[in-house]
Protein backbone atom coordinates (compact mmCIF):
# COMPACT_ATOMS: atom_id res chain seq x y z
CA UNK A 1 0.00 0.00 0.00
CA UNK A 2 1.59 3.61 -1.05
CA UNK A 3 1.04 5.88 1.91
CA UNK A 4 0.73 9.02 0.17
CA UNK A 5 0.53 12.05 2.52
CA UNK A 6 -0.67 15.43 1.75
CA UNK A 7 2.28 17.94 2.08
CA UNK A 8 3.85 20.69 0.12
CA UNK A 9 6.73 19.76 -2.83
CA UNK A 10 8.66 22.62 -1.52
CA UNK A 11 9.45 22.07 1.87
CA UNK A 12 10.90 18.86 3.99
CA UNK A 13 9.77 17.64 7.13
CA UNK A 14 11.64 15.74 9.19
CA UNK A 15 9.82 15.80 12.16
CA UNK A 16 7.96 12.78 12.31
CA UNK A 17 8.07 12.20 15.97
CA UNK A 18 6.83 15.25 16.98
CA UNK A 19 3.46 14.71 14.19
CA UNK A 20 2.88 13.64 11.02
CA UNK A 21 0.56 14.65 7.90
CA UNK A 22 -2.82 12.81 7.51
CA UNK A 23 -2.25 10.57 4.76
CA UNK A 24 -4.98 10.58 1.66
CA UNK A 25 -6.41 6.97 2.85
CA UNK A 26 -6.73 8.15 5.81
CA UNK A 27 -8.68 11.57 4.45
CA UNK A 28 -10.52 9.67 2.35
CA UNK A 29 -11.87 7.01 5.38
CA UNK A 30 -12.85 10.18 7.46
CA UNK A 31 -14.42 11.85 4.73
CA UNK A 32 -16.69 8.99 3.90
CA UNK A 33 -18.23 8.81 7.37
CA UNK A 34 -18.40 12.65 7.96
CA UNK A 35 -22.34 12.47 7.22
CA UNK A 36 -23.01 9.89 10.09
CA UNK A 37 -23.56 12.49 12.95
CA UNK A 38 -25.43 10.53 15.41
CA UNK A 39 -24.50 10.02 19.15
CA UNK A 40 -23.22 6.53 19.82
CA UNK A 41 -25.00 6.46 22.51
CA UNK A 42 -28.50 7.30 21.11
CA UNK A 43 -30.90 4.42 20.54
CA UNK A 44 -32.55 5.99 17.50
CA UNK A 45 -31.89 5.03 13.82
CA UNK A 46 -28.77 7.60 13.34
CA UNK A 47 -27.60 6.51 17.13
CA UNK A 48 -27.68 3.18 16.25
CA UNK A 49 -25.88 4.05 12.56
CA UNK A 50 -23.18 5.42 14.82
CA UNK A 51 -23.49 2.45 17.49
CA UNK A 52 -22.29 0.51 14.75
CA UNK A 53 -19.66 2.34 13.11
CA UNK A 54 -17.41 2.67 16.12
CA UNK A 55 -18.21 -1.10 16.99
CA UNK A 56 -16.59 -1.82 13.48
CA UNK A 57 -13.91 0.56 14.11
CA UNK A 58 -12.96 -0.67 17.56
CA UNK A 59 -12.82 -4.44 16.21
CA UNK A 60 -10.23 -2.93 13.25
CA UNK A 61 -8.37 -1.28 16.27
CA UNK A 62 -8.56 -4.48 18.00
CA UNK A 63 -7.33 -6.80 15.28
CA UNK A 64 -4.14 -4.66 14.44
CA UNK A 65 -3.34 -4.31 18.40
CA UNK A 66 -3.93 -7.96 18.63
CA UNK A 67 -6.56 -7.62 21.51
CA UNK A 68 -10.05 -7.90 21.93
CA UNK A 69 -12.41 -5.40 21.22
CA UNK A 70 -13.44 -4.66 24.48
CA UNK A 71 -9.76 -4.21 25.05
CA UNK A 72 -9.34 -0.80 23.44
CA UNK A 73 -10.55 2.52 24.77
CA UNK A 74 -10.60 5.60 22.92
CA UNK A 75 -9.38 8.60 23.97
CA UNK A 76 -8.31 12.23 22.94
CA UNK A 77 -4.29 11.39 22.81
CA UNK A 78 -1.44 9.45 23.77
CA UNK A 79 -1.00 11.65 26.81
CA UNK A 80 -4.54 10.83 27.97
CA UNK A 81 -4.18 7.13 27.39
CA UNK A 82 -0.90 6.86 29.21
CA UNK A 83 -2.55 9.12 32.01
CA UNK A 84 -5.23 6.82 32.11
CA UNK A 85 -3.00 3.68 32.04
CA UNK A 86 -0.81 4.89 35.05
CA UNK A 87 -3.43 6.95 37.30
CA UNK A 88 -6.16 4.34 36.87
CA UNK A 89 -4.19 1.15 37.42
CA UNK A 90 -2.08 2.67 41.10
CA UNK A 91 -5.41 4.43 42.03
CA UNK A 92 -7.48 0.86 41.40
CA UNK A 93 -5.18 -0.93 43.79
CA UNK A 94 -5.55 2.07 46.28
CA UNK A 95 -9.06 1.94 46.22
CA UNK A 96 -8.89 -1.97 46.57
CA UNK A 97 -6.74 -1.30 50.14
CA UNK A 98 -3.42 -1.21 49.29
CA UNK A 99 -1.72 1.74 50.82
CA UNK A 100 0.20 4.03 48.64
CA UNK A 101 3.51 3.78 50.28
CA UNK A 102 3.65 -0.64 49.82
CA UNK A 103 3.23 -0.10 46.09
CA UNK A 104 6.57 0.58 43.75
CA UNK A 105 6.76 1.87 39.91
CA UNK A 106 9.73 1.36 37.68
CA UNK A 107 10.12 3.47 35.06
CA UNK A 108 13.20 5.03 33.41
CA UNK A 109 14.60 8.83 32.90
CA UNK A 110 14.28 8.50 29.12
CA UNK A 111 10.16 8.47 29.30
CA UNK A 112 8.08 11.05 27.85
CA UNK A 113 6.83 13.97 29.91
CA UNK A 114 2.86 11.87 29.61
CA UNK A 115 4.73 9.53 31.46
CA UNK A 116 6.58 11.00 33.84
CA UNK A 117 4.16 13.64 35.02
CA UNK A 118 1.45 11.25 36.20
CA UNK A 119 4.70 8.60 38.13
CA UNK A 120 6.01 12.43 40.00
CA UNK A 121 2.06 12.46 40.88
CA UNK A 122 1.59 9.34 42.17
CA UNK A 123 5.52 9.51 43.91
CA UNK A 124 3.77 12.85 45.69
CA UNK A 125 0.79 10.74 47.21
CA UNK A 126 3.75 8.40 48.49
CA UNK A 127 4.09 5.68 45.94
CA UNK A 128 7.52 4.46 45.76
CA UNK A 129 9.30 4.90 42.23
CA UNK A 130 12.35 3.76 40.88
CA UNK A 131 13.69 5.56 37.79
CA UNK A 132 16.22 3.59 35.93
CA UNK A 133 18.99 5.54 34.94
CA UNK A 134 22.63 5.85 33.31
CA UNK A 135 21.81 3.76 30.20
CA UNK A 136 24.78 4.49 27.69
CA UNK A 137 23.38 3.47 24.94
CA UNK A 138 19.47 4.34 25.47
CA UNK A 139 18.26 0.92 25.53
CA UNK A 140 16.42 -1.10 28.44
CA UNK A 141 17.35 -4.24 28.95
CA UNK A 142 15.61 -6.79 30.96
CA UNK A 143 18.33 -6.81 33.35
CA UNK A 144 18.12 -3.57 34.33
CA UNK A 145 14.47 -4.54 35.48
CA UNK A 146 15.68 -7.20 37.24
CA UNK A 147 18.23 -5.79 39.30
CA UNK A 148 15.30 -3.02 41.33
CA UNK A 149 12.31 -5.44 40.82
CA UNK A 150 10.90 -5.60 44.90
CA UNK A 151 7.70 -8.15 46.07
CA UNK A 152 5.75 -4.72 45.67
CA UNK A 153 6.27 -3.60 42.15
CA UNK A 154 3.37 -3.12 40.68
CA UNK A 155 3.48 -1.33 37.89
CA UNK A 156 6.38 -1.39 35.00
CA UNK A 157 6.27 1.60 32.27
CA UNK A 158 8.73 2.00 29.11
CA UNK A 159 8.38 3.51 26.21
CA UNK A 160 8.55 0.85 23.00
CA UNK A 161 10.42 3.93 20.68
CA UNK A 162 12.26 6.42 22.92
CA UNK A 163 10.49 9.95 21.30
CA UNK A 164 13.68 11.63 21.14
CA UNK A 165 17.00 9.17 20.45
CA UNK A 166 14.56 6.64 18.58
CA UNK A 167 15.60 3.82 20.96
CA UNK A 168 14.13 0.15 20.67
CA UNK A 169 14.65 -1.51 24.59
CA UNK A 170 14.23 -5.38 25.05
CA UNK A 171 10.17 -5.36 25.47
CA UNK A 172 9.72 -8.52 24.57
CA UNK A 173 12.51 -10.27 26.99
CA UNK A 174 11.14 -7.70 29.56
CA UNK A 175 7.95 -8.52 28.82
CA UNK A 176 8.09 -12.33 29.07
CA UNK A 177 9.86 -12.01 32.28
CA UNK A 178 7.46 -9.80 34.03
CA UNK A 179 5.37 -12.47 32.96
CA UNK A 180 7.14 -15.32 34.68
CA UNK A 181 7.00 -13.34 37.81
CA UNK A 182 3.82 -12.81 38.26
CA UNK A 183 3.18 -16.12 37.36
CA UNK A 184 5.28 -16.97 40.39
CA UNK A 185 3.41 -14.67 42.47
CA UNK A 186 0.12 -16.41 42.34
CA UNK A 187 1.91 -19.33 43.00
CA UNK A 188 3.49 -18.37 46.51
CA UNK A 189 0.12 -16.06 47.00
CA UNK A 190 1.35 -13.15 46.67
CA UNK A 191 -2.14 -11.16 45.10
CA UNK A 192 -0.57 -8.02 43.95
CA UNK A 193 -0.39 -7.39 40.07
CA UNK A 194 2.61 -6.65 37.80
CA UNK A 195 1.36 -4.68 35.34
CA UNK A 196 3.29 -3.95 32.05
CA UNK A 197 2.61 -1.04 30.43
CA UNK A 198 4.16 0.19 26.84
CA UNK A 199 4.10 3.68 25.60
CA UNK A 200 3.96 2.63 21.74
CA UNK A 201 2.73 5.79 20.48
CA UNK A 202 5.73 5.89 18.26
CA UNK A 203 5.91 2.31 17.22
CA UNK A 204 3.10 1.47 14.91
CA UNK A 205 4.50 2.63 11.88
CA UNK A 206 8.09 0.79 12.09
CA UNK A 207 7.68 -2.41 14.47
CA UNK A 208 5.06 -4.81 15.26
CA UNK A 209 2.69 -3.85 18.37
CA UNK A 210 1.23 -7.40 18.94
CA UNK A 211 0.53 -6.91 22.70
CA UNK A 212 0.10 -11.01 23.57
CA UNK A 213 3.49 -11.17 21.92
CA UNK A 214 5.48 -8.41 23.54
CA UNK A 215 3.62 -9.81 26.87
CA UNK A 216 2.54 -6.29 27.47
CA UNK A 217 -0.69 -5.65 30.06
CA UNK A 218 -1.72 -1.50 28.50
CA UNK A 219 -0.45 0.21 25.21
CA UNK A 220 -0.52 3.45 23.70
CA UNK A 221 -0.91 4.12 20.24
CA UNK A 222 -1.84 7.95 19.03
CA UNK A 223 -2.97 8.63 15.59
CA UNK A 224 -0.88 11.81 14.89
CA UNK A 225 1.99 10.25 15.02
CA UNK A 226 1.06 7.66 12.49
CA UNK A 227 -0.10 9.40 9.47
CA UNK A 228 -3.83 9.93 11.21
CA UNK A 229 -5.47 12.81 12.84
CA UNK A 230 -4.76 14.62 16.18
CA UNK A 231 -7.33 14.29 18.80
CA UNK A 232 -7.62 10.69 18.55
CA UNK A 233 -5.85 7.71 20.42
CA UNK A 234 -5.92 4.51 22.26
CA UNK A 235 -5.28 2.82 25.27
CA UNK A 236 -5.02 -1.47 24.47
CA UNK A 237 -5.83 -2.73 28.32
CA UNK A 238 -5.93 -6.68 28.75
CA UNK A 239 -9.02 -7.17 30.83
CA UNK A 240 -7.27 -8.65 33.36
CA UNK A 241 -6.05 -5.09 34.04
CA UNK A 242 -8.33 -3.11 36.62
CA UNK A 243 -8.83 0.53 36.05
CA UNK A 244 -10.30 3.48 37.39
CA UNK A 245 -11.67 6.14 35.95
CA UNK A 246 -9.32 9.65 35.98
CA UNK A 247 -12.13 11.62 34.31
CA UNK A 248 -16.03 11.48 35.15
CA UNK A 249 -19.22 11.88 32.88
CA UNK A 250 -21.32 9.71 30.69
CA UNK A 251 -19.97 6.63 31.12
CA UNK A 252 -18.19 5.96 27.57
CA UNK A 253 -15.45 3.54 26.74
CA UNK A 254 -16.69 1.39 30.23
CA UNK A 255 -16.41 4.09 31.72
CA UNK A 256 -13.12 4.34 31.89
CA UNK A 257 -12.91 7.69 29.68
CA UNK A 258 -16.14 9.43 29.40
CA UNK A 259 -16.93 11.62 26.57
CA UNK A 260 -18.91 11.39 23.36
CA UNK A 261 -16.76 9.35 20.75
CA UNK A 262 -15.48 11.34 17.71
CA UNK A 263 -16.26 8.44 14.75
CA UNK A 264 -14.79 10.53 12.25
CA UNK A 265 -11.37 10.71 13.90
CA UNK A 266 -12.25 6.80 15.61
CA UNK A 267 -12.55 5.80 11.67
CA UNK A 268 -9.27 7.64 10.26
CA UNK A 269 -7.32 6.46 13.19
CA UNK A 270 -8.03 2.52 12.55
CA UNK A 271 -7.59 2.99 8.96
CA UNK A 272 -4.00 4.51 9.66
CA UNK A 273 -2.84 1.85 12.45
CA UNK A 274 -4.13 -0.68 9.33
CA UNK A 275 -1.83 1.11 7.09
CA UNK A 276 0.98 1.09 9.36
CA UNK A 277 0.79 -2.57 9.43
CA UNK A 278 0.79 -2.88 5.39
CA UNK A 279 4.43 -3.22 3.87
CA UNK A 280 5.73 -2.30 7.11
CA UNK A 281 9.41 -4.89 6.31
CA UNK A 282 9.61 -2.85 3.11
CA UNK A 283 9.21 0.85 4.96
CA UNK A 284 11.77 -0.09 7.58
CA UNK A 285 14.28 -0.87 4.91
CA UNK A 286 13.34 1.86 2.74
CA UNK A 287 13.11 4.72 5.47
CA UNK A 288 16.47 2.97 7.20
CA UNK A 289 18.62 3.67 3.73
CA UNK A 290 17.54 7.33 4.10
CA UNK A 291 18.18 8.12 7.61
CA UNK A 292 21.88 6.32 7.05
CA UNK A 293 22.91 8.26 3.77
CA UNK A 294 22.15 11.51 6.17
CA UNK A 295 24.62 9.55 9.04
CA UNK A 296 26.96 9.00 6.59
CA UNK A 297 26.65 12.62 4.91
CA UNK A 298 27.17 14.09 8.61
CA UNK A 299 29.34 12.05 10.30
CA UNK A 300 31.64 12.13 6.86
CA UNK A 301 31.50 16.13 7.05
CA UNK A 302 30.45 17.08 10.55
CA UNK A 303 32.82 15.40 12.49
CA UNK A 304 32.48 16.76 16.04
CA UNK A 305 28.86 15.38 15.54
CA UNK A 306 28.02 12.82 18.56
CA UNK A 307 25.48 10.27 17.68
CA UNK A 308 22.71 9.47 20.88
CA UNK A 309 21.70 6.52 21.20
CA UNK A 310 22.11 3.15 19.71
CA UNK A 311 22.47 2.68 16.03
CA UNK A 312 21.29 -0.87 16.46
CA UNK A 313 18.61 -0.94 18.90
CA UNK A 314 16.91 2.21 17.10
CA UNK A 315 13.76 2.76 14.73
CA UNK A 316 14.95 3.12 11.30
CA UNK A 317 13.79 6.99 10.86
CA UNK A 318 15.45 8.57 13.75
CA UNK A 319 18.81 10.12 14.03
CA UNK A 320 19.75 12.19 16.94
CA UNK A 321 23.07 13.91 17.34
CA UNK A 322 24.42 16.73 19.33
CA UNK A 323 26.84 19.03 18.10
CA UNK A 324 29.38 21.16 20.84
CA UNK A 325 28.75 24.74 20.97
CA UNK A 326 26.07 25.49 18.59
CA UNK A 327 22.31 26.94 20.15
CA UNK A 328 20.23 24.21 18.70
CA UNK A 329 16.96 26.37 18.14
CA UNK A 330 19.00 29.04 16.22
CA UNK A 331 20.30 26.07 13.61
CA UNK A 332 16.44 24.84 13.39
CA UNK A 333 15.10 28.21 12.46
CA UNK A 334 17.64 28.91 10.09
CA UNK A 335 17.54 25.44 8.18
CA UNK A 336 13.34 26.56 8.52
CA UNK A 337 14.01 29.47 6.24
CA UNK A 338 15.54 26.90 3.77
CA UNK A 339 12.83 25.04 3.63
CA UNK A 340 13.66 21.68 6.54
CA UNK A 341 11.94 21.15 9.49
CA UNK A 342 13.35 18.91 12.55
CA UNK A 343 13.50 19.74 16.01
CA UNK A 344 15.67 19.57 19.16
CA UNK A 345 13.96 17.49 21.40
CA UNK A 346 10.47 16.04 22.00
CA UNK A 347 8.39 19.51 21.12
CA UNK A 348 6.46 18.53 24.77
CA UNK A 349 9.68 19.82 26.18
CA UNK A 350 8.99 23.25 25.69
CA UNK A 351 11.00 25.38 28.34
CA UNK A 352 13.46 23.36 28.86
CA UNK A 353 17.30 24.20 28.01
CA UNK A 354 18.48 20.69 27.63
CA UNK A 355 17.27 16.96 26.76
CA UNK A 356 16.43 14.92 29.88
CA UNK A 357 17.21 11.76 27.93
CA UNK A 358 20.51 12.77 26.35
CA UNK A 359 21.67 13.92 29.93
CA UNK A 360 20.39 10.75 30.90
CA UNK A 361 22.37 8.82 29.09
CA UNK A 362 25.74 10.97 28.87
CA UNK A 363 25.62 12.76 32.06
CA UNK A 364 27.46 15.75 29.72
CA UNK A 365 25.03 18.98 30.12
CA UNK A 366 26.71 20.74 26.62
CA UNK A 367 26.04 17.16 24.79
CA UNK A 368 21.85 17.26 26.16
CA UNK A 369 21.77 20.96 25.36
CA UNK A 370 23.20 20.79 21.53
CA UNK A 371 20.87 17.74 20.55
CA UNK A 372 19.35 17.50 16.94
CA UNK A 373 16.67 15.54 16.15
CA UNK A 374 15.97 14.31 12.49
CA UNK A 375 12.98 12.04 12.37
CA UNK A 376 11.89 11.40 8.11
CA UNK A 377 8.32 10.40 7.11
CA UNK A 378 7.51 7.03 5.73
CA UNK A 379 7.21 8.39 2.30
CA UNK A 380 11.31 9.98 2.61
CA UNK A 381 13.51 9.76 -0.20
CA UNK A 382 17.36 10.05 -0.31
CA UNK A 383 16.96 13.36 -1.59
CA UNK A 384 15.50 14.42 1.26
CA UNK A 385 18.35 13.20 3.47
CA UNK A 386 20.49 15.21 0.59
CA UNK A 387 18.43 18.51 1.34
CA UNK A 388 18.41 17.80 5.06
CA UNK A 389 22.02 17.78 5.43
CA UNK A 390 22.56 20.57 2.89
CA UNK A 391 20.47 22.71 5.16
CA UNK A 392 22.43 21.99 8.27
CA UNK A 393 25.79 22.24 6.82
CA UNK A 394 24.37 26.17 5.65
CA UNK A 395 23.02 26.66 8.80
CA UNK A 396 26.13 25.87 11.19
CA UNK A 397 27.53 28.02 8.04
CA UNK A 398 30.36 25.45 7.32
Amino acid sequence: MNMSLFFPNNRTYCDAASTTPVSKSVARAMKKNQLIFGNPSSIHAEGVKARALLNDARRRVAKAVGVRPHEIIFTASGTESNNIAILGSIRALIEKGCASDSLHIITSNLEHSSVLQPIKALESEGVKVTYLDGVPDGVIREQDIKNVLSDRTALVVLSYINSEIGTIPYVQKIGSFLRSVRTDRVQKGNDLPLIFHLDASQAPLYVPIDAERLYVDSMTLDGHKICGPKGIACLAVRERVALVPITYGGGQEKGIRSGTESLELIYGFAQALEDAHCLRESRVEKVGAVRDTLLRLVTTHIPDAIVNGSLIHRISNNLNISIPNIDPEFIVLKMDTRGVAISTKSSCLKGEEESKVVYSISKNKERARTTLRFSFLPSARNRDAVRVFQALRGALGR
